[in-house]
């Protein structure tokens, strides 16, 4: 018989659509302004350019990997047991028993506390890392409902 699900989510999708691509842009930016400065200088300007596009194409692909990440990263809250399912091309399963649930601790950033996610670390002996989970205090309190 399955467990019934308490709670079920996926990463957030805020930071990885405000901070990769944020960071591209601002490291195109950064360098197309010195490419513009070094004008008179061809083969500089053509360099920054160079670096600028690079910059945000690496921010591109990294913010790519990241989303792909989020979609096959899926955590559930059952009465008994955290179930942490993570994997694209080989699916990796952990489930941590209720009971075994020492303390759980919210990290919050400053975009987390605006946008309603955070990270939400389970103290069970080891500690694991839910990131970038939405609504870090229900699943708080639930847990510690159910421990």
């Amino acid at each position: 018989m399955m467990p019934r699900i308490v709670l079920q989510d996926k990463p957030s999708v805020v930071p990885i659509l405000v901070v990769w691509p944020f960071t591209g842009i601002l490291f195109a930016a950064i360098f197309g302004c010195f490419a513009f400065t070094m004008n008179s200088i061809q083969l500089l300007s053509g360099f920054f350019i160079f670096l600028g596009v690079l910059g945000l194409g690496i921010a591109t692909v990294r913010t790519m990997a990241e989303l792909a990440q989020r979609e096959f990263t899926t955590y559930t809250l059952t009465e008994s047991h955290i179930i942490i399912e993570r994997g694209i091309f080989n699916r990796d399963e952990e489930k941590i028993p209720l009971t075994r649930i020492a303390n759980t601790k919210i990290e919050w950033a400053f975009a987390g506390r605006i946008f309603n996610y955070g990270d939400l670390m389970i103290i069970s002996g080891t500690e694991i890392k839910l990131w970038s989970i939405p609504h870090p205090k229900r699943w708080s309190t639930e847990i510690e409902a159910r421990r």
